[in-house]
């Protein structure tokens, strides 16, 4: 499919403060209405199996589907919600970028459930395995060849994200689902087109300075995230602490704009990548020093010295 084949879309990137930053820390809790409990419907043909999560927007189930007649995953609206024409537009745009995409490292939309009504439900398939966030919990640092397809994959889907017009904006190991060696991206919420974005948008962790300050989200905005990804699935740590640094310390990452919903201090109290870099990756582990250097380069403060994600994919092949 050619990025011709994309239809103009009816449910346009958000404005400002149309959408919420995800910040480190346990998710919400089960707050607000119960969820479905099983059996019920969450659509016509799709009964309740189990509620998976409830995030600030949308509750996620495992869905038995009579029409495809096998498990699925349903995202719908929290329940307080329904109604609220910011969340359902942030649901439709996810569906109709995902029904435009077809990549076997992506997540696929199998079906829109009451697409005009007040209350659409998102059909995705349901994928084997558990999450990256899951393996590195359990298993800790990657083995040289696992770090390889992981990264190629990933970069194989956010390229062909790329070439049709659309940054992820929220690659994190939550949201990256790894079984048998296959590497699929899921929940593209955040997805929007290249150019200026609002700021604080994406999650703390893995957002690459200029999204922090609401600067201009290009695919070098996703080549850092995927070097933090890169970083901790190497190594089994995430190269930047959990928002503990001094915000005097400042250096090369200094911040350059103070436009965003925190004051400055604080931000550098949130986003120690603001403040400082990155530690080399073979200060952590012995990693051959090409795919090390390439990997460093990812979590670069300027966009524009970054590598792309092709350079990475010829990188990781050193360790296949």
């Amino acid at each position: 499919m050619s990025a011709a084949a994309v239809e103009p879309d009816p449910h346009p990137d958000p404005a400002p403060g149309d959408l919420r930053v995800a910040q480190p820390g346990p998710g919400p809790g089960l707050d607000g209405p119960p969820p479905l409990e099983p059996g019920r419907e969450v659509a016509p043909g799709y009964s309740v199996v189990q509620h998976l999560r409830r995030g600030e927007d949308f509750d996620t189930y495992d869905a038995w589907s009579a029409v495809h007649h096998c498990h699925t995953v349903a995202k719908v609206l929290r329940p307080d919600l329904v109604g609220d024409a910011r969340t359902r537009r942030g649901l439709l745009r996810e569906a109709k970028l995902l029904r435009a995409l077809r990549h076997p490292y992506i997540v696929r939309l199998l079906d829109l459930v009451d697409e005009r009504g007040p209350n659409p439900v998102m059909v995705l398939e349901s994928l084997p395995g558990g999450t990256l966030s899951d393996a590195l919990d359990s298993y800790g640092r990657f083995p040289e060849t696992a770090l390889a397809h992981l990264g190629q994959q990933l970069g194989a889907a956010l390229r062909y994200l790329h070439e049709r017009g659309r940054v992820h904006c929220d690659v994190k190991p939550s949201n990256i689902v790894v079984s048998a060696g296959v590497t699929r991206v899921i929940d593209l919420a955040l997805a929007r087109a290249p150019g200026p974005a609002p700021a604080e948008v994406g999650s703390a962790r893995y957002m690459a300075p200029e999204q922090i300050l609401g600067g201009v989200v290009t695919p070098a905005t996703d080549v850092w995230a995927v070097g933090v990804v890169l970083h901790e699935a190497a190594t089994g740590v995430r190269p930047f602490p959990d928002g503990v640094a001094d915000p005097e310390q400042t250096g090369s990452h200094s911040l350059s704009r103070t436009d965003s919903t925190h004051p400055r201090a604080e931000l550098g109290r949130l986003y120690p990548q603001l403040l400082r870099p990155a530690p080399r990756l073979r200060s952590r582990r012995r990693l051959p020093v090409r795919v090390a250097s390439v990997l460093d380069g990812c979590l670069l403060a300027d966009p524009a010295s970054r590598p792309t994600l092709a350079e990475v994919h010829t990188a990781l092949d050193t360790l296949l």
